[in-house]
């Protein structure tokens, strides 16, 4: 990468971050979760949900984005549970789906930081406002921040459950947008956009015509595209954008 464009790093004020996939490791955590469940264990041990890892997460995935989408004020992961417990195990005991269901929705708490997170973002939050922009509820982004993320400093959040909607809905770049410029006079120029997810978050950065950071995590999932987002940086890891930044300011 040029000296031009790491440099162009300290043109802006904030960082805007998805938090699952990019800083937390949602894969491992929910496929350790899932694999973990009656609902899964009681599936035919060659069934392909139970043998293959991708197959389980994204078929999990699957229910969960559409559960977003036609609930939009919910929280989803215990409404993308019960789905599955319905499409896998029809006729199971309500009382008892609905109760492993609240249990699956407190286990974001429990999914691992990517290792290099917790180094990555107390170096960007010496240079920068540090806000997520998250599909999490508020409960949830707060339990991830006494548990995975602890340490981790935010300025903000702007959770789904605050905005109505959830992303890939351009409400809630709006809403990033607006809020970072009424909460710290930050401008649309002045901000980058940090994720993981191309069809989540750099398909409507695109749209919103923000500046982006596409942060590559070892995935096994993720949304066929007719068309890849423009992305302006691309690093491995969240390690990958703290030695560009470092290496920005080293520069003076």
């Amino acid at each position: 990468m040029s000296t031009t464009k790491t440099k162009d790093l300290k043109s802006f004020r904030a960082l805007s971050f998805d938090i699952f996939g990019t800083l937390v490791d949602d894969e491992s955590g929910l496929y350790d979760t899932l694999m973990a469940t009656t609902l899964v264990q009681s599936l035919p041990e060659s069934h392909p949900l139970r043998t293959s890892r991708s197959a389980l997460l994204n078929h999990f995935f699957q229910v969960s984005d559409a559960a977003q989408q036609s609930h939009p004020n919910e929280h989803h992961l215990p409404l993308a549970y019960t789905q599955l417990s319905e499409e896998l195990a029809p006729g199971r005991d309500k009382a008892t789906v609905a109760t492993e269901a609240a249990a699956f929705a407190s286990c974001p708490a429990t999914f691992p930081a990517f290792p290099d997170t917790a180094a990555a973002m107390q170096l960007l939050a010496s240079h920068y406002k540090l806000i997520p922009l998250t599909n999490m509820d508020t409960a949830t982004f707060a339990a991830v921040c006494w548990g995975p993320l602890a340490g981790v400093h935010f300025d903000a959040v702007y959770t789904a459950e605050d905005i109505g909607s959830y992303k890939p809905d351009l409400r809630n770049f709006e809403y990033l947008l607006q809020h970072l410029k009424d909460d710290f006079g930050v401008e649309k120029g002045e901000l980058l956009h940090v994720a993981q997810s191309l069809h989540a978050d750099h398909v409507p950065a695109n749209q919103m015509g923000l500046r982006n950071c596409y942060v590559v995590r070892n995935s096994v999932t993720g949304k066929e595209l007719e068309r890849q987002p423009e992305v302006e940086w691309k690093v491995d890891g969240l390690e990958g954008l703290a030695k560009l930044v470092e290496e920005a300011w080293r520069d003076e």
